[in-house]
């Protein structure tokens, strides 16, 4: 972008929007959160729950000596937005929180990770509990600096491993170019546009047809809860922005899913996950 063209943009933010004026808006926008765990080999596995910003962990097994042991630890993380804009550093946090650890000889640990998908991934704030500490609580601080562009996806990486396991939290950004608006003159109403955030739709709120079934969905601010007619499913979920993370429930089991609004917010395109994954059963899709 030119030095003009940059000065014209900030001259419109400040004076008004002039008739029929467009500004160009580039960022990085939240498009996929991808969730992976690594199983121990050698032990009984942990078993994972998985909460916003955060997992916990529960190991117990029996070693080659006829020893119970156990560990229980949740990392958790702050900081990691919905989008950002081209260059911007991002201050982020993590937190590991151990409340047992029996003398196992493993320590437990959480790391983010920042970088282009198929790239180098560098390293960002990590905290660490001993074995031998038992009980402990660790904190540490770093930023992330969000690349100016590229056609490859970025990836925020929360790793959480304790022992053998390991569960991975990853947060995937598209680059976008969009319209962030478009000046109507004094008085002239705004008319939705591809950029119109759901909000100025219908929301997610009312019945939709689904690849599951018929679904009702009511949506209270953030908070979006429904039903679907396939094994009397059950969706609780939160919003960012035109994204909806949440909980799903039927009679034979439960996961997670990620559904994202249309621009037009007459349907809805998503991915259904198994326990803590999100993306690994299939697509989800709805339309109304």
């Amino acid at each position: 972008m030119s030095a003009l063209r940059s000065s014209l943009i900030v001259v419109a933010a400040m004076a008004g929007l002039a008739h029929g004026e467009v500004v160009l808006a580039q960022g990085w926008t939240l498009t996929d959160t991808r969730r992976v765990t690594k199983a121990d080999t050698s032990y009984t596995p942990a078993e994972w729950k998985v909460a916003d910003g955060g997992v916990a962990a529960l190991k117990q097994w029996v070693d080659r000596d006829g020893r119970r042991l156990a560990i229980n630890t949740t990392c958790s993380w702050k900081g990691v937005p919905g989008g950002f804009k081209p260059g911007e550093v991002i201050p982020v946090s993590v937190k590991i929180d151990q409340r047992q650890n029996t003398q196992t000889g493993y320590d437990s640990w959480v790391k983010l990770y920042a970088g282009e998908e198929g790239g180098n991934e560098a390293d960002g704030p990590d905290a660490a509990a001993g074995w031998r500490e038992g009980a402990a609580s660790r904190t540490a601080s770093g930023q992330i600096t969000v690349p100016k562009g590229s056609a490859r996806a970025f990836i925020i990486r929360a790793h959480c491993k304790v022992a053998g396991d390991a569960h991975d939290t990853r947060y995937v950004y598209t680059w976008r170019d969009g319209l962030a608006a478009t000046g109507g003159g004094a008085g002239a109403a705004a008319k939705p546009g591809p950029g119109t955030p759901a909000a100025a739709h219908d929301g997610w709120s009312g019945a939709w047809s689904t690849n599951f079934g018929a679904m009702t969905l009511s949506q209270a601010g953030s908070q979006v809860t429904g039903r679907y007619d396939y094994r009397g499913g059950r969706i609780e979920g939160r919003l960012d922005g035109r994204v909806l993370r949440g909980t799903w429930i039927q009679d034979n089991a439960r996961g997670h899913f990620v559904f994202r609004l249309a621009a037009d917010g007459r349907s809805f395109q998503g991915r259904w996950g198994r326990g803590s994954a999100d993306s690994d059963g299939g697509d989800w899709q709805g339309s109304r």
